[in-house]
This record gives structure tokens, sequence and C-alpha cells, in this order.
């Protein structure tokens, strides 16, 4: 289990960070690569763990302090994602490829 677990982790963690870089520039401001090899440390520790990354609007309405609880709680910190202007929940920069329509943020 533990072996096919870390396989299925890192898997996750790389589909997580090709997804951020063809997101770069459009929801995604800035995104962490280093958080593959804090993954492989994670699991280094305990190979039966769930790995999980998480992003942050990019706003200073979210604490860095907040940031390092929720990683010193084993999750992993991997995006700055974008604001709409104004921090609409319509983002008009944002186009659903599906049905070509602005995309609609509750």
């Amino acid at each position: 289990m533990s072996k096919e677990n870390i396989l299925n982790q890192m898997l996750k963690i790389s589909k997580s960070i090709l997804k951020a870089k063809d997101n770069l520039g459009k929801t995604i401001d800035y995104h962490r690569e280093e958080v593959l090899d804090e993954g492989v440390k994670l699991l280094k520790k305990d190979s039966s763990m769930n790995l999980t990354t998480f992003g942050v609007k990019n706003t200073d309405q979210i604490c860095r302090s907040m940031v390092d609880r929720l990683v010193e709680a084993g999750y992993l910190f991997h995006t700055i994602d974008k604001m709409a202007d104004g921090g609409r929940a319509i983002d008009v920069d944002i186009i659903n490829p599906l049905t070509a329509k602005i995309s609609f943020w509750a």
C-alpha cells in the first residue's frame, strides 16, 4: 500500500503542477514548483499520507501566518491565485472553455 500510495500522491502533485502552469497568467498569478520536493519530504516521514495542495487569492486580506499554519498542519502551499478586479464574484477575465461564457464564482 505504501509504495502505491507514494506513486499516486506524486502523480496527483505532478498533475497539480501541470495544471497550475497551464493557468499561469489566467487564474494563477504564481505557483511554487518546490511543492513537489515538499511532497516527497512529507511522504518520507509518512508514506501513507494523503497530500493536499492549496492556493490563496492574491490579496493582503490573507495573512502569511494563516498560510504558515496550514503548512505546519501538513498542507502543501502551491499557488497564489488571481483576484477578480475589485474582488467581484464574477471574473470577466475567466471564460469557461466548455460554454465560452464568463465564469461565475460564488
